[in-house]
Order: structure tokens, then C-alpha cells, then sequence
């Protein structure tokens, strides 16, 4: 005779065997002692986890998950447009500063040389262009610094 699998004892313990199953697990508990004790231990358990009562978890955990998953998905789903913000930052500083490098360099009037300049030997319309250049890089840093913060208080 075949002994019974750890399934099959289950559906002892449970009530839930059929009669071949059941003689079968009459005959092992008296033909083998490891038999009995094994399943002595396993009916420990089976009464150790009836006894157990299933946790539920607390509303207020339930309502802080679902929270922290809206969240999540709302992050996500950002627009585009915040991916591409550095992207769209450095096409836009290229263009203004080609266009001010063409416009200043189309329009070389003679700038006033004072006697220091001349000293110095400064070229005053390259320092025209650079100046320019920056104040457009950091007139577009605060723009750009204005947007994301409009945008991560929307999503």
C-alpha cells in the first residue's frame, strides 16, 4: 500500500478524505511509527494554523497605501514637457545667443572708447556680446526654474 502525500493527510485532518484514502491512513498509523509521528506533528500544525486568526490590515494602512499608489502614478504620468525641460532649455540658450552673435555683430557701431579702454586694449564689442550672452543664459535659468516649480505643484 502507497503512503498518503502531505495533500492527501490535508484532507484527513480536514475531514474532506474519501474512504480509500482514509483506510490507507488507518493502516500506516498502525504498520509504521514515523508514519505516526509525522503525522502527529502535521495535525500540531493544522490546529496551530486553525487557531490563527487572518490580520486585517487597519483602514488607515489601506487609505496610506492607495494614497502613496496615486501618487506614484500621478508622478508617471508627468507631461512631456518636464522630461524635455533641459533639452528645450539648451535649443532655446543656442538660438538666443546665435541670434544676439548675429544682431551685435551686424551692428558694429563704434562703441565710446574711453582712455582706460584704450589702455587696457579691451575689444568692447566682444565684452557687449558675452554680457549679452550671459544675461540671456540666466534670464532663461529663472524661467525654466519658474516652470518646474508650477509644473511639480500641478502633478
Amino acid at each position: 500500500m502507497q503512503r498518503l502525500s502531505d495533500d492527501e493527510l490535508f484532507d484527513v485532518l480536514d475531514g474532506a478524505a474519501n474512504e480509500e484514502v482514509v483506510q490507507r491512513h488507518h493502516y500506516w498509523l498502525k504498520a509504521d511509527a514515523s508514519y505516526h509521528e509525522y503525522f502527529t506533528e502535521l495535525s500540531q500544525m493544522h490546529n496551530d494554523l486553525g487557531a490563527l486568526s487572518i490580520e486585517v490590515p487597519s483602514m488607515a494602512f489601506e487609505n496610506k497605501v492607495m494614497h502613496q499608489w496615486e501618487l506614484a502614478q500621478a508622478r508617471s504620468l508627468r507631461p512631456a514637457l518636464t522630461k524635455w525641460m533641459p533639452f528645450l532649455f539648451v535649443a532655446i540658450v543656442s538660438i538666443i545667443s546665435a541670434a544676439c552673435m548675429l544682431i551685435t555683430g551686424a551692428n558694429q557701431s563704434p562703441a565710446p572708447e574711453t582712455g582706460l579702454l584704450k589702455q587696457l586694449n579691451v575689444n568692447v564689442p566682444i565684452i557687449q556680446q558675452v554680457l549679452l550672452l550671459l544675461n540671456a543664459i540666466l534670464f532663461l535659468l529663472v524661467v525654466e526654474r519658474m516652470l518646474r516649480k508650477r509644473l511639480k505643484q500641478h502633478y
